[in-house]
């Protein structure tokens, strides 16, 4: 996934408007430079017995700089994209500024990126502060959606004359809409979001949005501007797909205090009981409420989504929302699952819970060993890893346990064995696993392609496998990396160990090109390494 690096502070106005005019100073019509002629190398001179080493320049290779090739929609500078039938468009680095951090006072340099089609033409120049994937992820890494969304970003000034803000939009990946920037996007506070029903965004202006990531429309908008202070932040923003109703936190550092929030599916204001502090996900037409005593503890229930008022009293010391008609809830000594009356509908276990994937699983105190394990329905299920210590939450809803003679992967009823001399399970992809093992002496490693039904699909020596997936495409490789890099670069295999082609270690794959990025020198080639896009910029330290 191209990744930009994340702004990670408020941009100071003084830094970014002098870093904007340096880059708009070259704007306008634009000539693909020629490569400057070399400099031929000095002849060898005598040398100074000062030191024992001697520098013979007649061994300089002349230097060769990187080739310039592109076309562009439009001969102008272009600071907006305008959708179109471009096939495909992916981001590219293509500035470089350096900003002062407001908190520390520090200078960093960032990278601006631009789009490009995968043929090498310009669609808008380098205007973007950070581009990403648009990804639904679980939350050990496994990507469970891919929409072909590129998200944005982009520093603009404050409407209340404030520092500036960077904000996203969403940009389809074949280049047919963009939004305009209007949002913004916390990744940690929506690393669980679904897709299902819309994206909860918070949005200029001072409301929340839903917005289709397939199509970039609004499905929703409430105005909280009412609500919103300078020193107020989002801290959870919740939709649920099936009944659109829409729940939200703000809280005010400055002035402690916190802002339950409750819209139903037409935009409109549920009230909750005075006493609520937090809100959680809608469920089966209830939403986990938290309130707090006087001294510090917390007490869960649910309020009904319509009426806003208390469904079942806060008697619980964590409450998970509902699903399939129940919910699991721990009172401090037992946990167990209850129904939308608040019926108790199993027996206790221990208080600590967690779903994963279409399960939960019930651990011990200290979470390190699994005591029950039930499906999304409440029903227990005859799990292997009942009893087991030191489980692994893995990608996809796997589990991951160790026996003395063997290494299981569990998903709720199904159970695959690996022998233990595989090594450590190192990435889990659909129905392929890859485990990793110290090589002799310790020195190198050892990657291994299995199956779940225990089939060997590839093996090799001193290098690391991990599963990589196509942004473009969706397509997933395993991506063969050495111990000591080499000429070669990386390798990429299909999922039944099949070679495919080699890239350079800092490539990504786009379809059939790949893309890299060095030292100011963006580059899209085909897989054989012919060029199709180079572009060429002095670094902000330059």
């Amino acid at each position: 996934m191209l990744s930009g690096r994340k702004w990670a502070g408020i941009i100071r106005v003084r830094g970014l408007a002098l870093g904007l005019c340096l880059l708009l100073a070259g704007c306008g019509e634009r000539e693909i430079e020629a490569t400057p002629a070399v400099t031929p190398p000095p002849e060898p001179t005598a040398a100074v017995s000062v030191s024992p080493v001697y520098t013979d320049w007649s061994k300089l290779e002349p230097y060769e700089a990187p080739e310039v090739k592109y076309t562009r929609q439009q001969e102008a500078f272009m600071d907006t994209f305008l959708p179109g039938d471009y096939g495909a468009v992916i981001p590219f680095a293509g500035a470089a500024l350096t900003r002062e951090e407001s908190w520390s006072g520090y200078y960093d340099t960032y990278n601006l990126y631009g789009l490009v089609t995968l043929e090498g033409e310009v669609v808008t120049d380098p205007v973007f502060s950070s581009a990403y994937a648009l990804k639904e992820r679980d939350m050990w890494g496994g990507i469970t959606e891919n929409p072909g969304v590129w998200l944005l970003g982009k520093v603009l000034p404050s409407p209340h004359g404030g520092e500036p803000e960077e904000w996203f939009a969403l940009c389809a990946m074949d280049g047919s809409w963009c939004t305009d920037f209007l949002y913004h996007y916390d990744w940690e506070m929506m690393m669980t979001a679904s897709f299902d029903g819309g994206l909860p965004l918070p949005c200029r202006g001072g409301g929340i949005a839903l917005v289709d990531p397939y199509t970039g429309r609004e499905l929703l908008r409430v105005d909280c501007s009412a609500w919103l202070t300078d020193t107020a932040y989002w801290n959870g923003i919740y939709a649920d797909p099936d009944s659109g109703y829409l729940s939200a936190n703000l809280y005010d550092w400055e002035a402690d205090a916190r802002v339950p929030l409750v819209f139903d599916p037409q935009g409109e204001r549920v009230a909750l009981p005075p006493e609520v502090c937090w809100v959680g996900q809608c469920g089966d037409g209830l939403i986990p409420a938290q309130v707090m005593e006087a001294g510090g503890s917390a007490w869960y229930g649910y309020v009904d989504a319509g009426t806003g008022q208390w469904a079942i009293e806060p008697i619980y010391r964590n409450g998970e929302p509902f699903s399939h008609g129940v919910a699991p809830v721990s009172d401090g000594t037992n946990g167990y699952f209850i129904d939308k009356t608040g019926r108790a509908l199993t027996g206790g276990h221990s208080t600590r819970f967690q779903k994963h994937g279409d399960y939960w699983y019930f651990l011990d105190e200290n979470w390190s060993s699994v005591t029950a394990v039930f499906d999304l329905s409440g029903r227990e299920v005859d799990s292997p890893l009942v009893g087991m210590s030191s489980p692994s939450f893995n990608k996809e809803g796997w589990v991951s346990a160790q026996t003395g003679s063997e290494r299981l992967l569990v998903r709720g009823r199904e159970s695959h064995s690996f022998p233990l001399d595989l090594g450590w399970l190192s990435d889990i992809q659909g129905d392929r696993v890859l485990f990793t093992r110290e090589g002799v002496g310790g020195e190198s490693s050892v990657s291994v392609l299995m199956s779940l039904e225990g089939e060997t699909l590839g093996s090799w020596e001193r290098s690391y496998a991990y599963f990589v997936q196509d942004d473009l495409t969706g397509e997933s490789y395993v991506r063969i990396s050495p111990y000591l890099e080499t000429k070669e670069g990386v390798r990429y295999h299909d999922l039944d160990g099949t070679y495919l082609f080699s890239a350079p270690s800092s490539a990504s794959s786009y379809g059939d090109t790949l893309y890299q990025w060095e030292d100011g020198y963006t580059s899209l080639t085909d897989r054989e390494g012919r060029l199709i896009f180079g572009w060429r910029y002095p670094l902000a330290e330059d």
